[in-house]
């Protein structure tokens, strides 16, 4: 055993008060530097993923109206055949689901700016280049 430490006991024996104190100060900060690094490597990738949760959440809000406005379309594509006024009502949440997809390609182009993703191609997504009108119109 004292042949492991013999090495370190001749340095310390050699170096003055002075010193001893600057060696063991730097071997103690040597780890609270590298656990302080670690520390605020992980503080950043939290700071880093709440954004992107922040991102998700504003893309969240159009496609939710998107969704309630869909609803509305679905149902009134159903009452269609019994009420007189309904065409008229369709034009309208047809504008308002145009609108919602309206915003939500602006949330979707922000994101993608922000985050630095690469949209696939058209034809992958299915995206039509042209809406079609309805049959009801």
């Amino acid at each position: 055993m004292n042949s492991l430490f013999s090495p370190a006991v001749t340095l310390l024996n050699r170096l003055t008060y002075p010193r001893k104190f600057g060696l063991i100060g730097l071997l103690f900060a040597l780890p609270l530097g590298l656990v302080t690094f670690f520390l605020v490597s992980e503080f950043s990738d939290r700071i880093a993923f709440s954004e992107k949760e922040k991102l998700g959440n504003e893309y969240l809000r159009p496609v939710q109206q998107f969704a309630s406005d869909l609803r509305d379309h679905r149902g009134l594509t159903w009452a269609f055949v019994d009420q007189e006024h309904t065409p008229a009502k369709l034009r309208r949440v047809d504008q308002r689901l145009q609108c919602d997809i309206q915003e939500i390609d602006a949330v979707d182009l922000f994101s993608a700016a922000m985050t630095d993703r690469v949209d696939p191609p058209a034809e992958v997504t299915g995206a039509k280049t042209k809406s079609s009108t309805p049959p009801y119109v």
